[in-house]
């Protein structure tokens, strides 16, 4: 990292290399393995430091903005730098996915590297349609309205004896129900109730059950999909999209991140500015015209130099 010459760099340009390669050199590991929280802490140590200080190490008053939220996705008021635990949990989704959709695959009918929350994630982010019933798992898989019966009816489903069968086997004499009888409670004899009416109206046919992917529109999964959908509900103040999508120099938006969170160091004493709740400034962010003629005081003076020249023999040029 020294050679990168981080101090020289404007942070623009160091988020930009934090994004590229800080946050890329674990990618591989992430695929199959999760990643030690020592570990997860020492990278964002380093990922921390070179963006704010261009250095290995920044203590906590080189650090403008709260590291959590740096790392969010620019929509939703980030700078869109990886947390890796999240984009790790989307890595090893493909393991899942591929074991639906490649069966041909080696390693295919082994534990694939995942965890309890990695397979929640995948239940959620999916839905199955029943056909001959030979794939989709009766308790696990998503077939019932795009839920799962482990996570519709969660009583029952710790009753279960047989919980990885798929669902031709289950509902053949109705195997599903083996260990049920040790129901106790009122609630789970609903349950039962409902659960059986559910699967007296399944019909299987001829066909390959299918599963689709609920975060994209042509339903197939990708990691990029999944990273993002584990930030549904995250809510901002602004609208990050508004900076990063303008036509300006990265330095500039990166300064109007800062600004529209009242994060400027001022000249005095470091300190910060500080708005009486920033409404001018989201009100800036509604109107483009507004927003480039406030921050971009470099094009500003070129407009005022064109206005000069009007009627002029020749364009004037940029100030150097």
């Amino acid at each position: 990292m020294a050679a990168w010459k981080g101090r020289l760099l404007s942070k623009a340009g160091r988020l930009r290399l934090v994004n590229s390669v800080l946050s890329s050199i674990p990618t591989y590991f992430l695929t199959v393995f999760k990643l030690p929280k020592w570990a997860a802490r020492k990278i964002d140590k380093l990922r921390k430091s070179f963006l704010w200080k261009g250095d290995t190490e920044a203590n906590g008053g080189h650090c403008l903005v709260q590291w959590a939220k740096t790392l969010r996705p620019k929509k939703f008021g980030g700078l869109g730098i990886l947390d890796l635990d999240l984009f790790g949990r989307a890595l090893r989704l493909r393991w899942l996915w591929f074991q639906w959709t490649a069966p041909e695959r080696p390693w295919v009918g082994t534990q694939p590297p995942v965890d309890a929350i990695d397979r929640q994630l995948f239940r959620a982010s999916t839905v199955v349609t029943l056909g001959n019933g030979e794939k989709a798992s009766f308790w696990q898989s998503t077939w019932m309205n795009g839920q799962a019966p482990m996570d519709r009816f969660p009583d029952l489903f710790r009753l279960a004896w047989r919980k990885n069968k798929i669902v031709k086997e289950e509902i053949q004499n109705q195997n599903w129900t083996r260990g049920l009888w040790r129901m106790q409670s009122v609630s789970e004899m609903a349950s039962f109730v409902q659960l059986w009416d559910m699967v007296q109206e399944v019909q299987l046919n001829d066909e390959q059950d299918s599963i689709f992917w609920r975060w994209t529109s042509d339903g197939v999964y990708t990691t990029k999909s999944a990273y993002n959908a584990q930030f549904l509900g995250t809510y901002s103040l602004f609208k990050g999209q508004h900076i990063w999508q303008a036509e300006a120099e990265g330095k500039h938006k990166f300064f109007a991140w800062l600004l529209v969170q009242c994060k400027i160091l001022t000249a005095s004493g470091g300190s910060r500015i500080h708005g009486q709740g920033g409404a001018d400034i989201f009100f800036l962010l509604q109107h483009p015209l507004s927003f480039f003629l406030l921050f971009f005081p470099s094009f500003l003076l070129y407009f005022s130099l064109m206005c000069k020249h009007v009627g002029g023999a020749g364009a004037p040029q940029p100030p150097r």
